[in-house]
């Protein structure tokens, strides 16, 4: 359980990181990453945590003033007496909060001396009751960044999964101060990249953050190793394969991510497994007569009866009904649920590594939209799904259209970043 609990909306997810880092450079315990409940109830767990809160503090924004769920934390904050709320836009306050007493940060620069920052701050502490210390600002903090920089060794998960790429930690930023300080903000916009690729399937913005680290710092390794998984999300193998090659031919690129951009290209460059075909109808040159024992077995997609009784050619004929393409082997079963875990860089790489060799696979297909329809809710997984979908060809999605547009279906209210990835699966469909 944390003392501050942080309501915002996703839009002004880069101030809430800035205000949290600020709160645990005094040592505060605080939640706030709506991200950090994988393998949890989402909403039990916001309501845990926002129950056993100190501190509720609400971020008023031009867009989480309409967000239904931050007025809804706001008023349970308020109904305890533990309300702090801040305006980070110049907005008009929602109705029923307009009286309490509101910290302006539409100005805030992220620096820690801000003064109505410090009064939030004094306010916060005297709910939580622990002291607010006085601290200088850290390198990033002065460089506008949103970096939890608790400790030396926290840089590496600060820097989010730029730092982390689900295989091991990179030593990423070198000494110096000019190239550190490029090291810092390559990091920061890898970081955002990845946020909207693996939260939004949004990997063509995802390459122009890439881009812009690159600008900043250009032997910056991670940023190609994910614009390249990002291409070949969209197909754009040349354009991956070089991004790829890149890491390779930096000497700053540590060996594991030289490792990873290797099998990457080796991956896109060999020929893609061959696809397990869906066994076809096979016309019956006699009817079965009606008498048959097993003539009650009509359900052609739950493969052949296994109590069946009759061998031979009737045997032969239960097979040949199923239309119903065999499971995947394990390992792809387990990139199918690395779409869903807790790790953005893990299911980056993950649906990367499917569109990259079986995206065409109907047997995979299938397990990627019955996996997702079974956790409707699991935002990131469902959108990686969606951008697998995308990629598949149109007659391989008709076959599973039955299923796929359950999926759709359940799904269709998860947000307009899920909406815009259903149309383009839709129109695939309808191609």
């Amino acid at each position: 359980m944390s003392d501050i609990f942080i309501s915002y909306a996703r839009q002004d997810k880069s101030k809430a990181e800035a205000l949290a880092a600020l709160f645990e450079q005094q040592k505060w315990d605080v939640w706030w990453d709506r991200e950090l409940v994988p393998g949890e109830a989402f909403e039990e767990v916001i309501a845990r945590e926002l129950a056993s809160a100190k501190a509720v503090v609400a971020l008023w924004s031009d867009v989480s003033v309409g967000r239904s769920w931050v007025k809804d934390e706001a008023k349970e904050g308020d109904d305890r007496g533990v309300l702090v709320p801040a305006l980070i836009a110049p907005v008009k306050i929602p109705m029923g909060f307009r009286q309490i007493q509101t910290a302006n940060l539409s100005d805030w620069d992220e620096s820690p001396t801000h003064p109505e920052l410090q009064k939030l701050l004094k306010r916060v502490g005297a709910l939580i009751d622990k002291p607010v210390t006085t601290f200088k600002p850290t390198l990033w903090q002065r460089s506008k960044a949103q970096l939890r920089w608790r400790s030396p060794f926290a840089l590496v998960a600060a820097c989010v999964a730029a730092l982390l790429i689900g295989y091991g930690a990179y030593r990423l930023l070198p000494r110096g101060g000019d190239d550190t300080a490029a090291s810092f903000e390559a990091a920061k916009r890898t970081a955002q990249g990845i946020d909207m690729a693996s939260d939004e399937g949004n990997h063509e913005g995802a390459i122009l953050l890439y881009q812009q680290a690159i600008a900043v710092k250009n032997d910056y390794a991670p940023a190609y190793f994910f614009k390249g998984q990002s291409h070949a999300s969209l197909g754009e193998n040349d354009s991956a394969v070089a991004d790829f090659k890149k890491v390779l031919s930096l000497p700053s690129s540590e060996q594991d991510l030289r490792r990873k951009s290797q099998k990457f290209i080796e991956d896109i460059q060999s020929p893609p497994p061959t696809p397990v075909p869906t066994p076809a109808r096979t016309p019956q040159a006699t009817p079965m007569p009606p008498s048959n024992t097993n003539a009650g077995n009509t359900n052609s997609h739950m493969g052949p009866n296994i109590n069946a009784k009759a061998t031979g050619s009737n045997t032969s004929s239960n097979s040949s009904t199923n239309t119903s393409p065999p499971p995947p082997d394990l390992p792809v079963q387990a990139q199918i649920g690395e779409m869903f875990g807790g790790s953005k860089t893990n299911r980056i790489a993950a649906t990367t590594k499917l569109i990259i060799e079986r995206k065409n696979d109907p047997a995979t297909v299938l397990l990627a939209v019955k996996t997702a329809t079974a956790q409707p809710k699991n935002m990131s997984g469902v959108i990686n799904t969606l951008v697998l979908l995308e990629s598949v060809n149109p007659s391989i999605l008709k076959k599973h259209r039955p299923e796929i547009e359950a999926l759709l279906d359940a799904v269709k209210s998860n947000g307009p970043q899920t909406e815009t990835h259903i149309k383009k699966v839709r129109s695939r469909l309808d191609n």
